[in-house]
Formats: C-alpha cells, sequence, structure tokens
C-alpha cells in the first residue's frame, strides 16, 4: 500500500495512492474521525489496516494534479527524528583509510523536510551543494536495542530521500587540531605510544554537519511510503538519479556497506525509535558523474528525480534564491 501525505485546501491530510494513479483522503474511506497525521497513522495502522479496502480506484484526487498544485508534504511531515548514515556505500567506503566498522550515524532537523515537487531552494553562500539519493527507512513503532535478525519487523515501510549536502558548509563547520596540541585538550602526552583518543589517524578532525545536511530544504522527501509488505526486502532495489533527463547516478541498494536491518538495530542501540522516525542508510554512489560533479549551483531551474524501484520516483526542482 502507498500512503502520501498532502494538502486539501487548508488541511493536511493522509490518503492512500491507488494503482490507477489517483488517492483516496482516509476520511473519506474510513469517516471523520480519521487521523490526518502520518505518525498518528502509523501509531494505529494494527486497528486501521483491516478497516481499508484492498484493491480500489477512483480516488477524488489525481496524483497529477497534486504534481502540478504542489500540495505534496513529505510522508512524515514531523518525525521525531532524522538519522543518515554516512558512506554507507561500497564505492564511497573504499575511498578511506579507514572505514568504519559500524554504521556512522549523524542526525538533522526534520524542519530540512520538504515533499515531492517542492523546490530545494538555495542561497549562493552555500556553495558545493550536490545530491546523494538514498533509501528511506520509516520506522512503525517504538523500539529499542533490537537486534538485526528482528530490526525489519520494527520497519513500517519505504520512501525515497534526497540527503543534500554542501561540503562547502561542511569545510566552513570545521575544526582541526594537530596531534602535538593534544595535551592541550585532556593533558594526554602527544609523544606517547599509544595515542589520546581522537587522534590515533594523527591529526584531529571535528567536522559538524548541522548545516551541511540540515539546512532548510536539504531533506527533499517521497513522494509516499510504500508499506513494507508490498515492498518485501529492500536489499536489492535498484537506485537512479536523473537531472533534467541525463541518467547522472546508476547504483543499488545491495552495495550498501551496512543492510538496512543493520542500521535500524544500530541506531537503536543509542536512540529509542519511534513509530514516523527515517532512517536513510545511504547514498547511491556509482553512475556518469561523481556525486561532488551534480553540484546543484550549477543546475539552478532544473528538476532532479530520484527513483527507487518498487517505490516510485521523487522529483523536485532546484532553485537558487539569491
Amino acid at each position: 500500500m502507498r500512503l502520501a501525505s498532502y494538502t486539501s485546501g487548508d488541511r493536511a491530510q493522509v490518503g492512500i495512492v491507488h494503482a490507477d494513479q489517483t488517492v483516496s483522503a482516509l476520511g473519506d474511506l474510513l469517516g471523520s474521525a480519521a487521523p490526518t497525521d502520518m505518525v498518528e497513522v502509523i501509531t494505529a495502522w494494527a486497528e486501521l489496516a483491516p478497516r481499508l479496502p484492498g484493491t480500489r480506484s477512483g480516488g477524488s484526487e489525481s496524483v497529477d494534479a497534486l504534481d502540478v498544485q504542489g500540495r505534496w508534504l513529505p510522508p512524515v511531515p514531523r518525525p521525531s527524528k532524522m538519522l543518515g548514515v554516512a558512506l554507507n556505500n561500497k564505492t564511497l567506503a573504499a575511498l578511506a583509510v579507514m572505514p568504519s566498522a559500524h554504521p556512522a550515524l549523524f542526525c538533522y532537523p526534520p524542519s530540512a523536510l520538504i515533499g515531492h515537487r517542492q523546490p530545494v531552494e538555495l542561497r549562493i553562500d552555500y556553495g558545493l551543494t550536490h545530491p546523494e539519493p538514498e533509501l528511506g527507512v520509516v520506522i512503525g513503532k517504538r523500539v529499542k536495542d533490537i537486534d538485526a535478525a528482528d530490526a525489519l519487523d520494527a520497519v513500517f515501510g519505504y520512501t525515497i530521500v534526497d540527503d543534500i549536502t554542501s561540503p562547502t558548509l561542511k569545510a566552513g563547520d570545521t575544526v582541526v587540531i594537530p596531534r602535538s596540541q593534544a595535551s592541550g585538550l585532556d593533558g594526554a602526552s602527544s609523544s606517547g605510544a599509544a595515542a589520546p583518543i581522537g587522534f590515533e589517524h594523527g591529526d584531529l578532525q571535528l567536522t559538524y554537519h548541522a548545516r551541511s545536511k540540515g539546512t532548510d530544504t536539504f531533506a527533499p522527501c517521497g513522494p509516499w511510503i510504500v508499506t513494507a509488505d508490498e515492498l518485501g526486502a529492500p536489499n536489492d532495489l535498484a537506485v537512479s538519479l536523473t537531472i533534467d533527463g541525463e541518467l547522472c547516478t546508476e547504483d543499488n541498494t545491495g552495495n550498501l556497506m551496512f543492510s538496512a536491518a543493520e542500521v535500524v538495530a544500530h541506531a537503536s542501540t543509542y536512540f529509542t525509535l519511534h513509530p514516523g522516525d527515517i532512517l536513510h542508510i545511504g547514498s547511491a554512489a556509482r553512475g556518469k558523474y561523481r556525486l561532488r560533479e551534480l553540484d546543484y549551483q550549477a543546475r539552478n531551474g532544473a528538476e532532479r528525480t530520484i527513483q527507487i524501484e518498487g517505490i516510485g520516483a521523487l522529483t523536485n526542482p532546484i532553485r537558487r534564491t539569491t
């Protein structure tokens, strides 16, 4: 089943997207008491799902109309948290001197979210800003310390995320401390046999990702959620990215270093995951261009589309605001 969030008049709605590309609001199917927020829908899904029709067509809205009118919202407009995984692709990890032995997590604010067809807005001072096409995992229940073998049982469904990244902002939020100055941090000797924590590989480089990952509009997401029972296993899905119709990236979730289950399990060790939380689990990286060559700053007015097998296509225009 495909579930989407969108606006109808001045109200937010949750609807089912049918095979004929029409949309039925849950209120039309379940009555006025139906939830209009995706987190509420996910939380109550065990009770709601049996009341929903199976195959249906002829919804009151059309996907085309929502596209043209720009009425799509992020599938989960207000998750309690969003988590990403750095360098979780074999192509990218191969560049590292010492790849991480576990999913390297980062988090950023839900205010970065935008929906399908909503514009990515760039200021010139963001500098180099590029896409990262990723599978998004939507959590279905409260979970903590779950094993990888059971982790997919906690997944409600899957969506598409563009984990937009600005290396320019990242560089501006990076501090380098030479190993020779390690004693200034914690009194540890910089000449001892064992390197101080953080200096094992030489100088300590501290990079903070809040701006480079979490700036407004840097997390396009959608167009909908495909429920886990419909998509099936998420570990062999084709992922592509096109800009104005040119195929730029072509990869597969099978090339991720850590699987969806491993990412969910690792995240749950440190964070209590709640219904509607979004974990996007690693960028597609293979294709005609390196990700940094796809600078959005040079593509003002272009349309970027990410397609993931079994889910659909997420399209957003690129707009420079200054």
